[in-house]
């Protein structure tokens, strides 16, 4: 339920952002969802299943470039066999790969673009219709854009924080390397430990670093779905978000939990919770950078004072004089 707010930076129709992560935002986006269930589960489905159907088609039609569907040998010793993606140094297998990336980020953010502004429209009180999945195209550019900066900013997450273990493999240091079996090495149990702790501890802060990037960057999702630029929606979001970092990773990670429970079921919970982490953009689009455009409640109104009525409204004026004890004392004309 939206709220009206007042105090510093309340704009004329008395509404300033609390600028609070609210764990409540997690039962107001079900709520949301409620609203449109159809409407949502449809939008999830293509936004999602036209762009995997698409790869699937183009890696048919070309014949499996990528050898995605040839048996190798087994990888133990007596194993079965096992389907998996070959490695190769072939040029054109690297090219298609990073082609059918591109592909799939480019027809990704054109319905992801759609999904954020469908949210938007929804928290504003404006209605959603499935239609809106097709009308990602207006924000195809900026979402596109901060899609590619957030990429960026994992990348140097994962640098980071996997920097000693990388050091330790290409300078040849055997206690990492020995980690991965590295040949001309002894069997060396306390170095593979050591390489094993290395890489543990490397991701072990990579998982935390990136729940707390995707926290502080929530509501900059749906702000560059909004038509803010991409630059000033990273910093805005950033801005908004990191005086609430700790909770803001805190619910990051309670839904994406609940994002994971809800794959059990052959994977029908992801049409309920997927359209929740949308609207909880959103939500902290509104509550912590500002939504313009918000529709808001109007405040209660009162009527006049009636006759016997107590207690009077808030609004009524002066209460009426009690009607126990003596009549209080009045003053005589002049």
């Amino acid at each position: 339920m939206s709220t009206v707010y007042t105090g510093p930076g309340a704009d004329e129709l008395g509404y300033a952002p609390p600028r609070v992560v609210s764990f409540g935002w997690i039962g107001e986006a079900f709520t949301l969802f409620g609203a449109r269930p159809g409407v949502w589960v449809l939008a999830v489905l293509v936004a999602f299943g036209l762009p995997l159907l698409a790869m699937l088609l183009l890696d048919y039609v070309l014949g499996d470039p990528l050898g995605m569907h040839t048996p190798t040998a087994p990888v133990i010793p007596g194993g079965a066999q096992v389907y998996y993606t070959r490695t190769s140094s072939s040029n054109g297998q690297w090219v298609f790969l990073i082609g059918m990336e591109l592909f799939f980020l480019i027809l990704s953010s054109f319905f992801y673009g759609a999904l954020y502004r469908m949210a938007v429209e929804q928290v504003r009180g404006r209605p959603i219709t499935v239609r809106d999945i097709f009308r990602g195209g207006r924000v195809f550019g900026p979402v596109t854009g901060f899609t590619l900066l957030f990429l960026l900013a994992m990348l140097g997450l994962e640098i980071l924080c996997f920097a000693p273990f990388l050091i330790g493999v290409y300078s040849g240091n055997s206690a990492v390397a020995a980690a991965f079996g590295a040949p001309g090495l002894p069997n060396n149990t306390r170095a593979l430990f050591i390489g094993l702790g290395l890489l543990g501890l490397g991701l072990l802060l990579f998982l935390i670093s990136s729940v707390v990037l995707v926290g502080l960057l929530l509501p900059g999702f749906a702000l560059v779905a909004d038509g803010e630029r991409v630059w000033a929606s990273f910093r805005r979001s950033i801005r908004g978000m990191k005086g609430q970092w700790f909770s803001a990773a805190v619910l990051v990670l309670v839904i994406g939990l609940l994002i994971l429970i809800s794959e059990i079921p052959l994977l029908l919970g992801l049409l309920v919770t997927l359209p929740m982490f949308f609207l909880l953009s959103a939500l902290a689009y509104r509550d912590m950078i500002g939504m313009p455009g918000m529709v808001f409640p109007a405040p209660p109104s009162y009527g006049p004072p009636q006759e016997g009525v107590w207690p009077p409204p808030p609004s009524a004026g002066q209460s009426p004089p009690p009607t126990w004890g003596p009549p209080p004392p009045q003053n005589p004309p002049p």
